[in-house]
């Protein structure tokens, strides 16, 4: 069956062209000249249009039929960010990869939901995107901040090394926990804490010498706990620097050893590089202003929302190492910082559930479809063991998505800081999959702009919890639980599909 389906995305069969996972080139004639498809993308190629069924087709919370609404639906489709694997950018950490392809499919659906929410936040949900016009600006900012390079503020770049601080190696596959907690950390990483893991993880690779290690974590805290520097000059000048004011007193001297010295001299100018890259990214993210909020233990405390939104970004951002966990709570400023009043940070609310052990428990199901008609929702990532989606909706038993698994050539800015954006929107109708087949291992995502939008999202999910023969996925509480961890422990095995993980509990009214 694979020449046709081949046939069907307008690809030529040609034999022995075709290996294991992939579609490759013939020498003379080029089969696929920007893309190379895999296996998984190749499975719904035939299913190239929606089905004509009187079942609403539901995007992200909006509502369309088939029948008369078609193009609406594809424009809308067409409208999301699509991240897939990339090749050829440059390589993660200075040495390492320079694609993604076979193991970037969760970080990229990361990218998708959270670049949903961007969408959302500067844009709007009624924006839509169109070949060959002129865009925004804003889209453009939205756009660059996940090209892949090294400072571009949510590349793949960006979301393996966080990774790398959490534990988990650039090229290991991650979950939807796992990449939930990493984009939990990427707005926040303008914060010293964020700078001391990242000095942290990126020394204990750059040389073998003995003791160099302790020497970069001493620098490392050292940055760490330095007060600001002095305002800088120009434009600007309300911004302090994140250099120290002096230097580290454990800075290497010749007498320890040539080799030693260079390389402990290399070490500091990569963390002052690591230092001029996150006051870069503090500039985005103030733009977005972000608060990000991980329900763990299938529950959603409101209170610690509250408190996270209406808290100053400086205080979320100081908030973003481990070391603070005594004076936040999972973002939150606590004690005198917590009354202090701030206007709302638009909420990303990710939600990691499993909905079952091996299988989607078809309790589930009622009200995972009710989440995508909610008008606050990011979608949903998950997908198969080992291959992850981005799913934005349904039609009836199937669920719509994005597939990642699809490597394109990487993509930077031309002149003018123009970014050649066609392939970035999926311009063909999305691939579908019955909801049983998906994975019980799942992260829901949501946006509410304002705390309006907040109290709506809260009145409604109390609403879905009263759905008749549906099981709810996930527990809404005004205080936190006293049995409950401290909500900023990090367990990134949790919730993958290869752990035990309790099934969800209830929503309380």
């Amino acid at each position: 069956q694979l020449p046709r389906r081949l046939q069907a995305l307008g690809v030529r069969w040609a034999g022995s062209s075709v290996a294991v996972g992939t579609v490759r080139q013939e020498p003379t004639e080029p089969l696929v000249p920007t893309a190379t498809l895999t296996y998984d993308t190749l499975r719904f190629a035939e299913f190239e249009d929606f089905p004509e069924t009187a079942e609403p087709v539901w995007i992200l919370g909006r509502k369309y039929s088939v029948f008369t609404e078609k193009d609406e639906i594809l424009s809308d489709v067409a409208s999301r960010l699509w991240f897939t694997y990339r090749k050829n950018f440059p390589a993660i950490g200075g040495t390492g990869p320079t694609s993604d392809t076979g193991w970037g499919c969760m970080l990229r659906c990361g990218q998708m939901i959270f670049a949903q929410a961007l969408v959302c936040r500067h844009l709007g949900r009624d924006w839509r995107w169109a070949r060959r016009k002129r865009q925004p600006d804003s889209y453009l900012g939205v756009l660059s901040a996940f090209i892949d390079r090294k400072d571009s503020c949510y590349s793949i770049h960006q979301i393996a090394q966080m990774g790398v601080g959490e534990g988990k190696s650039v090229g290991q596959w991650y979950g939807p926990n796992t990449v939930a907690q990493v984009l939990k950390y990427v707005p926040a990483a303008h914060g010293p804490g964020v700078l001391a893991r990242g000095l942290h993880t990126r020394g204990a690779g750059l040389s073998s010498s003995p003791g160099l290690g302790g020497l970069l974590s001493a620098a490392a805290a050292e940055v760490s706990s330095q007060r600001l520097g002095p305002a800088t000059s120009g434009p600007g000048a309300s911004r302090r620097s994140w250099l120290p004011a002096s230097p580290p007193p454990l800075m290497p001297s010749v007498a320890t050893g040539p080799a030693h010295y260079a390389s402990a001299q290399l070490c500091m100018r990569r963390a002052h590089g690591l230092c001029c890259s996150a006051r870069k990214l503090a500039v985005f993210d103030t733009w977005s202003a972000l608060a990000v909020h991980i329900a763990m233990d299938n529950t959603v405390v409101m209170d610690d929302i509250r408190r996270l939104c209406r808290s100053s970004l400086a205080s979320a951002g100081a908030a973003a190492g481990p070391s603070d966990a005594s004076r936040h709570c999972n973002g939150c400023p606590a004690g005198p910082e917590a009354d202090r009043p701030a206007p709302w940070r638009p909420l990303v609310l990710l939600i990691p559930l499993r909905l079952g052990l091996t299988d989607i428990n078809e309790a589930y199901v009622e009200t995972l479809k009710r989440c995508f008609t909610l008008p606050q929702s990011l979608g949903v990532i998950g997908g198969k063991p080992n291959s992850a989606h981005y799913f934005i909706g349904y039609v009836g038993e199937e669920l719509i998505y994005l597939d990642p698994h699809t490597t394109q050539p990487a993509v930077d800015a031309v002149d003018g800081g123009c970014i050649p954006d066609e392939s970035f929107h999926c311009q063909h109708p999305p691939s579908r999959m019955g909801i049983a087949e998906l994975d019980p291992s799942i992260a829901v995502g949501f946006f509410c702009e304002t705390e309006d939008d907040f109290a709506d999202w809260c009145r409604q999910v109390r609403e879905l919890s009263q759905l008749g023969g549906a099981l709810p996925m996930f527990e809404l509480v005004e205080q936190q639980p006293t049995h409950l961890a401290g909500p900023d422990a990090l367990n990134l095995s949790v919730g993958e599909s290869r752990a035990p993980w309790p099934q969800a509990g209830v929503w309380l009214p």
